[in-house]
């Protein structure tokens, strides 16, 4: 793997990451002040379980493709 493809995966994962956290702010700010329905909490569940689910997939694809470790 070429140092810029390692470039470009690195940047994925980092602008992937900034999307979602943006996504749990907007979703936290939109709630804050009004009541929450069944459907807020599930949205919020969905997204939280996605941000999980996106962390430990870099996790394995980092240790994968030896990026995480210092040359």
């Amino acid at each position: 793997m070429t140092e810029k493809e390692k470039e470009l995966i690195l940047a994925w994962i980092v602008n992937e990451q900034l999307r979602i956290d943006q996504e749990l702010s907007e979703l936290r700010q939109r709630v804050r002040f009004r009541r929450i329905d069944v459907a807020d909490n599930f949205e919020m569940i969905l997204l939280q379980q996605r941000a999980a689910d996106f962390e430990e997939f870099s996790r394995v694809l980092l240790r994968l493709l030896r990026l995480d470790m210092p040359y």
